[in-house]
């Protein structure tokens, strides 16, 4: 099995199988060499995905939880377990240690595997080690380390050659030098793995963090049929996920409700909402809505609800003054009044603006879901814009007293007023990395006001650096 790389337009290994490495083939050399060295033999081959081998290293260590509270990755393809404190659960270290190997060649993953004092000293033993699975004590470390190449200190390259051109290859050599002499030649960062691997200087490791999860569920000792049964279960669960919201602090976002049936295929219910909310009131009220009219079949046999999507509540200050709390605004209310709206009229008919980096106004914003318009997608530009802005220019008609002047008179929708005030212009000028033909337009915006009392908000076009006599008026105060 070879995994293969492109670096600079060529095929090269990246890793490859036990039985390729037997045959000669090591990482660094190219496809065409690896083919040549195994000759006839079948090949497998794949491409090497540095982003799909980070994920799988996370999900390893999640499952390794089983084993040790704290686990870091140490890509590409390590993991560093602190057991300290509970070997005692797996009957001794050793044990410990017997039962992770184990479980790992269930799962058909070779490893190395070392236990030692120091992060350092047991990532010298796993891959450098003479044993597959090595015990390393405090009192016999330096033994245990002295005969490992120097590349097991976790050096960098440049100075693993630097000591390989003074005949230094094995860690007893390198510590018979002075530190003194390896600080100056090779800096600290080499004298900072030896402190490491021999516990003369802290490591601490950055461990994975999962997620809190969000299930409950309850199996009944039978089929249930009736309907008020299967419902009061529901409402029992959800006091207890709420309970589990509450004590991690977090709010639902998105519910899902399973029905395992008897005589059919488990029913999913799933549930959307605009805020994270805790409120016992609201959520029942819409899971209610929806359960009247479930149809359970021959019976269900067990019920579990999950928190599919969860996010951390903002904290909300306590009023010091009466009736400062009511005068506050209250985003938990909207939030329950587009649920209840999305639950009885649908999620497309159920629709919040939200701002959009567009330099056109009638393209400035854009109608999304409600349960994602709570982000911002763009910036909010703070001038004075009409009450009511048209979703299209519409043409109008205008005479100026002056030339390239604001208007004095227009007909609007086979209207004629007469401007009475104006005040402008200001200039909006199109993107010009658009590529469309009118990437040098402008337009030229008043605000003007009518012998009928309305406050109109017109543009004149401009191309290329010419007005022209196209006229539009854009919206309306109202």
């Amino acid at each position: 099995m070879l995994i293969v790389a492109q670096q600079r337009g060529k095929q090269v290994i990246a890793a490859c199988c036990e039985h390729a490495a037997q045959a000669g083939v090591r990482a660094g050399i190219t496809l065409a060499h690896a083919r040549a060295i195994l000759n006839e033999r079948r090949i497998l081959e794949a491409p090497h995905t540095p982003e799909e081998d980070e994920r799988s290293l996370q999900r390893l260590a999640r499952w390794a939880l089983h084993f040790a509270p704290t686990i870091a990755p140490d890509p590409p393809d390590g993991l560093l377990l602190d057991i300290t404190g509970c070997e005692r659960l797996f009957g001794g270290t050793v044990s410990q240690i017997r039962a992770l190997d184990a479980a790992l060649q269930r799962v058909g993953l070779p490893s190395r595997i070392a236990s030692a004092p120091t992060f350092g000293s047991a990532w010298a033993m796993a891959r450098y080690g003479a044993r597959r699975v090595s015990f390393v004590e405090d009192g016999n470390l330096r033994e245990a380390l002295s005969a490992l190449p120097v590349a097991a200190l976790r050096i960098d390259e440049k100075t693993r050659i630097a000591l390989g051109e003074i005949e230094v290859r094995t860690i007893d050599e390198l510590l018979a030098i002075p530190r003194s002499e390896l600080a100056a030649r090779y800096g600290a960062a080499l004298l900072l793995r030896i402190d490491q691997a021999y516990g003369d200087a802290d490591e601490r490791i950055e461990p994975i963090r999962t997620p809190p999860v969000f299930v409950v569920g309850h199996t009944f000792e039978g089929p249930v049929r009736r309907s008020d049964f299967v419902i009061a279960a529901v409402g029992r669960l959800l006091d207890d996920l709420l309970a589990m919201l509450a004590a991690h602090d977090h709010g639902l976002c998105e519910l899902s409700i399973l029905f395992d049936r008897v005589d059919a295929d488990p029913l999913m219910e799933t549930f959307c909402f605009s805020r994270p909310t805790r409120e016992r009131k609201h959520l029942w009220a819409l899971i209610h809505l929806r359960l009247d009219r479930l149809r359970l079949g021959h019976g269900v046999e067990e019920v579990t609800l999950r928190g599919e999507k969860t996010e951390r509540m903002q904290s909300r200050q306590i009023a010091i003054w009466q009736g400062a709390a009511a005068e506050a605004p209250d985003d938990a209310s909207l939030g329950r009044l587009l649920d209840r709206l999305t639950e009885k009229l649908g999620a497309q008919a159920v629709l919040m603006a939200a701002p959009f980096e567009s330099y056109l106004p009638e393209q400035a914003f854009t109608n999304s879901g409600a349960s994602t318009a709570r982000s911002p997608a763009g910036k909010v530009i703070h001038a004075d814009r009409p009450s009511r802005l048209f979703p299209q220019p519409e043409r109008i008609d205008v005479m100026a007293v002056v030339p390239d002047g604001p208007p004095a008179w227009l007909n609007w929708r086979g209207d004629d007023v007469r401007i009475i005030a104006s005040a402008g212009p200001e200039r909006i000028a199109l993107p010009w990395w658009t590529g469309d033909a009118s990437t040098n337009a402008a337009r030229d915006y008043y605000i003007v006001c009518d012998a009928r009392g309305r406050t109109l908000w017109i543009f004149r076009t401009c191309e290329y650096g010419e007005q022209t006599r196209a006229w539009f008026i854009h919206g309306v105060w109202v």
